[in-house]
C-alpha cells in the first residue's frame, strides 16, 4: 500500500477550487435541525455521558456540548466556533461528516469533521480539553487524488461518493479514519492512521473488489469488530431484491499500516417469513450489536409501520460469516406505528442483564414514544412493549435525534431526544427502569440562541 505525503498542498487546491468556482457552493447561514449532527461522548473525562452538537458550513465549524450531570439530566449547552477557515467560506453544512474518537489516546472524545471530493481527502480535528471544551479545529488534506464528487450533488452515502467511517484499524488503541465506496466499479477503501497528537498520516487505500454492486441498491457503510481480533473491519450493506439483504466485508489484516483483504460476500439473508411478504428489504433498516453476548458483531433489521413492527437478525461466527435465524419476519407487534419507519429503531441494554434490546422511539405532534423488545441472548426478542412518555407537541417525526445511552451510569441504556434549531438546543431524556420501561421524558431547552458568525 503506497501512502502519498501531502502536507499542505491538498488544501491549497482545495482553496484555489472552492474560490474558482464560487456559484458551485455558496456560503450559507444554517441553524435548522438538520444542519447540526447530534452525537454523545464522554467529553470531560468523569465517565458520564454527555451531548454534542456539531455544524460545519461556511460560516466555518461549530460544537456545542452539554455535560452529563450524572442522574440523565445536563448542564446548559456552551461552546461556538472552532475554525473560521478560508477554506470553509464555500462549503455546505452537508460537506462535511462529523465523527468522533479519541484521536490523540488521553482518554477524552474529540471531534472530527471529514471530507472526500475531486480535490482529496481532508479532515478537521478537535481535540477535547477534558472540561467539555475543545481546541481549535485543525485542518489537513490527507490525499489529493481525485475521490469523485466535490460535495454538491447529494448520493446514498452523503454529498459525496465515500462514506465516513471511524475505528482502530491497526490495533493501537487510538481511533483511525476510513473512507469506504461501493458502486458499478467495485469497492475501495482508504484508511487515515492517527498520529497520537489528533492528526493523522497521510490516507493511503486500494481497490478491493472489481464487482458491479450496483444492482444491489446500496443501503450503507459501517465498521466493526468482525472476526473478534479486536481490529475494526469494514462492512457495506445493499438490497438484495424484493425479499432479501446482502452483506460484503473487508477484514482487516491487522498489520501497522491499517490494510484490508479483498472485500467477499457475507450475507444474504431473507426477511420475509410467510405471512409477512407484504414489505419489500427497502422498508427495513439495519442495526448493527452483538445480539447474543458472543462479542461478534451481528446484524439486525426492523421495519415498524401501520401493520406493526418486523424484524430479523443475522449473527456472526467469528471468522467474517453469518447465519441468518429461521425466526427472519418475526412480528414483535400488531400495532400501528403510522409512516413507515417513524419510528426510529436503536440498541442498547434496556434492563441490565448484558444482553442487547431493540427499541423504537418517536417524537411528534403528539408527543414522545418509545417501545421495546428485549433480547433473549440468541437473535430473537419478546414482544415489543411501550407507549407515551411524554405528551406535547414535538413537530416532525423527524425533528428530534433518537439515542440509547446510558446516562446514570446504572449499566442500563435509557433514551435521549436532542433538537437543534432557530429557538435554540434542546434534549429530553427518559431513564431505564431495569425492566425494559423508562420513566417518564423530562427536559427542555439546553441554549437559547445559536450564535452563527457571517463571514
Amino acid at each position: 500500500m503506497k501512502n502519498v505525503h501531502v502536507g499542505n498542498l491538498g488544501f491549497i487546491y482545495l482553496f484555489i477550487a472552492f474560490f474558482l468556482f464560487p456559484s458551485i457552493v455558496t456560503a450559507q447561514t444554517y441553524t435548522e435541525d438538520e444542519a447540526y449532527e447530534k452525537m454523545t461522548g464522554d467529553f470531560n473525562g468523569d465517565g458520564i455521558t454527555d451531548l454534542i452538537w456539531m455544524h460545519s458550513g461556511g460560516e466555518g465549524l461549530y460544537a456545542y456540548t452539554a455535560l452529563g450531570r450524572g442522574d440523565g439530566s445536563f448542564d446548559p449547552a456552551s461552546g461556538g466556533q472552532l475554525s473560521n477557515s478560508p477554506v470553509l467560506r464555500s462549503s455546505r453544512y452537508g460537506m462535511f461528516k462529523k465523527l468522533l474518537g479519541d484521536f490523540n489516546g488521553d482518554g477524552y472524545t474529540d471531534l472530527s469533521w471529514v471530507h472526500s471530493s475531486g480535490q482529496g481527502l481532508y479532515v478537521y480535528t478537535s481535540t477535547a480539553r477534558g472540561d467539555g471544551s475543545f481546541n481549535s479545529a485543525v485542518g489537513s488534506a490527507l490525499s489529493y487524488l481525485n475521490f469523485g464528487s466535490n460535495g454538491t450533488v447529494y448520493t446514498p452515502t452523503g454529498y459525496e461518493v465515500y462514506d465516513k467511517v471511524t475505528g482502530d484499524f491497526n490495533g493501537d488503541g487510538m481511533t483511525d479514519l476510513a473512507w469506504m465506496y461501493f458502486a458499478q466499479d467495485g469497492a475501495r477503501a482508504y484508511t487515515a492512521l492517527a498520529r497520537g497528537d489528533g492528526g493523522f498520516h497521510p490516507a493511503s487505500g486500494r481497490q478491493l473488489s472489481t464487482i458491479d454492486y450496483f444492482p444491489h441498491g446500496y443501503l450503507g457503510s459501517y465498521a466493526g469488530d468482525l472476526n473478534e481480533d479486536s481490529i475494526t473491519d469494514l462492512v457495506w450493506l445493499a438490497y438484495g431484491g424484493y425479499d432479501s439483504m446482502v452483506a460484503f466485508s473487508a477484514i482487516a489484516k491487522g498489520n501497522a499500516d491499517g490494510e484490508f483483504h479483498s472485500v467477499a460476500r457475507i450475507e444474504e439473508p431473507y426477511f420475509l417469513a410467510a405471512g409477512y411478504t407484504q414489505y419489500p428489504t427497502s422498508y427495513y433498516k439495519p442495526m448493527i450489536a452483538d445480539f447474543n453476548g458472543d462479542n461478534i458483531l451481528d446484524f439486525a433489521w426492523s421495519h415498524s409501520g401501520s401493520e406493526g413492527i418486523f424484524t430479523t437478525a443475522s449473527l456472526g461466527h467469528g471468522d467474517g460469516r453469518y447465519v441468518t435465524l429461521a425466526t427472519a419476519g418475526q412480528q414483535l407487534s400488531n400495532l400501528n406505528f403510522g409512516q413507515d419507519n417513524a419510528y426510529a429503531d436503536i440498541c442498547g441494554d434496556f434492563n441490565g442483564d448484558g444482553i442487547i434490546d431493540l427499541a423504537w422511539v418517536y417524537s411528534g405532534q403528539s408527543g414522545l414514544y418509545a417501545y421495546t423488545a428485549l433480547g433473549h441472548g440468541d437473535g430473537t426478542f419478546i414482544q415489543a412493549v411501550g407507549g407515551s412518555l411524554l405528551y406535547g407537541n414535538f413537530g416532525d417525526y423527524k425533528d428530534y435525534t433518537k439515542l440509547a445511552k446510558d446516562l446514570n451510569g446504572d449499566g442500563i441504556a435509557d433514551l435521549v431526544w436532542m433538537h437543534a434549531g432557530d429557538n435554540g438546543l434542546y434534549a429530553y431524556t427518559s431513564l431505564g427502569l431495569g425492566n425494559g420501561n423508562f420513566s417518564s421524558a423530562s427536559g427542555g431547552q439546553l441554549l437559547d440562541s445559536i450564535v452563527i458568525a457571517e463571514q
